[in-house]
């Protein structure tokens, strides 16, 4: 998608292949925050008598690439509907987010032809393939908003490796200076792997898999702070003291802490801590277990279109 010397007329606004009285095509963006995602709806506008036929008929589809480039992120999903919405994991992004819009070829066209191309193509017909880029509509440059900032950090203070004992337990939970490690057997942590891949494929399952893995040892690092405070029966030098110390030679402490000050949680007042471990955990990952199960619709719709086919 980055060749912009097309051997066939391409609808845009800043060329002049097609009469722009009889030919329009735009992508309209809303953006709104939902838990640890964004949710991006994708509205549009298409003028075209010959693409809406060949969308009609599952000859071309609408596709939107989104790249970050301070992550390296980059996914390109595809629709055939007027609105879409897709769900970008906020942990995958950071700073900004280009997003281009196209219309793409999904079949072999021999006779590409459209009574709205200008004057100088008129009677002319086009060989199309499979990919080639029928229409560009606007590039966006996405703002990636302060308040989720530091839910990007979250998954950062995490890490997922493979333990190659065979004796060892199916997953373990430990805590070094940065990270909170979790550590699952081989043919577990195959499994993962196998499902990291198909993140970029499915909005959701980033979620899913935080409820899997991150989740659980989340629970387990709550209770164990939980339990050092209680050790100081309410004495606030000494946890003021602890949390400083705990800070101070532990990144993923003061991760956790800032994410709990945002939800007006205050570790030097523990009584003030009501919810349980679980609920917090949920609380401060923006609630993946929900989102996660939206997967599955995912994967549903994503086999009846595979079906319809």
């Amino acid at each position: 998608m980055t060749n912009k010397n097309y051997p066939h007329p391409v609808l845009n606004k800043n060329t002049d292949d097609f009469n722009s009285t009889l030919a329009y095509f735009n992508i309209q963006i809303l953006q709104k925050v939902d838990g640890a995602n964004y949710k991006l709806s994708f509205i549009v506008d298409l003028r075209e008598d010959n693409l809406e036929h060949l969308l009609s008929v599952g000859a071309v589809k609408f596709a939107i690439k989104i790249e970050c480039p301070t992550t390296k992120y980059k996914t390109v999903f595809e629709f055939d509907k007027l609105v879409e919405v897709f769900t970008l994991p906020a942990s995958y992004v950071e700073k900004k987010v280009k997003i281009s819009t196209f219309i793409v070829a999904k079949k072999h066209l021999t006779d590409y032809s459209s009574n709205a191309f200008d004057e100088d193509y008129e009677g002319t017909t086009f060989s199309i393939f499979v990919g080639d880029i029928l229409a560009e509509g606007p590039v966006y440059l996405m703002d990636i908003e302060k308040k989720l900032d530091s839910l990007t950090k979250i998954p950062s203070i995490f890490t997922i490796i493979s333990n190659s004992d065979l004796s060892s337990p199916q997953i373990d939970v430990r805590t070094s200076d940065n990270k909170i490690v979790i550590t699952l057997n081989k043919r577990n942590f195959d499994k993962y792997a196998n499902l990291k891949q198909l993140q970029n494929q499915y909005g959701n399952l980033a979620a899913l898999m935080s409820s899997l893995f991150i989740v659980p040892a989340f629970v387990m690092v709550l209770e164990e702070i939980r339990r050092d405070l209680s050790v100081f029966n309410n004495d606030h030098e000494l946890i003021k003291d602890y949390i400083e110390e705990k800070e101070n030679s532990h990144r993923w402490f003061k991760v956790i802490n800032m994410k709990l000050k945002e939800h007006l949680i205050e570790l030097s007042d523990p009584e003030s801590i009501t919810d349980s471990s679980l609920v917090l955990t949920q609380k401060l990952l923006g609630n993946p277990f929900s989102t996660g199960l939206e997967f599955f619709d995912e994967l549903y719709s994503t086999q009846e279109e595979e079906e319809n086919l």
